[in-house]
């Protein structure tokens, strides 16, 4: 496990052997991990399901040079 914030006191627990310090290391970390997760977006689902074929189909429309028509936009 890798934790997020440790700070120099947690290393006293190797020094001291002061697991709590150590608990406590683990809680701050578990904090922060839900808390980038709750502000995660979640992916678009019709973008991973088709990531292969689009990408296919935006290359080979690039690769042939086509030009946009702005005016139908």
């Amino acid at each position: 496990m890798r934790y997020i914030l440790f700070c120099r006191k947690d290393y006293s627990v190797y020094e001291l052997n002061r697991v709590e310090l150590l608990c406590d290391t683990c809680k701050r970390s578990c904090q922060q991990y839900v808390a980038v997760r709750q502000q995660l977006i979640p992916p678009d689902a019709v973008r991973l399901r088709y990531r292969t074929q689009l990408s296919t189909l935006i290359a080979t429309i690039v690769r042939s040079g086509a030009k946009a028509d702005l005016r139908k936009c």
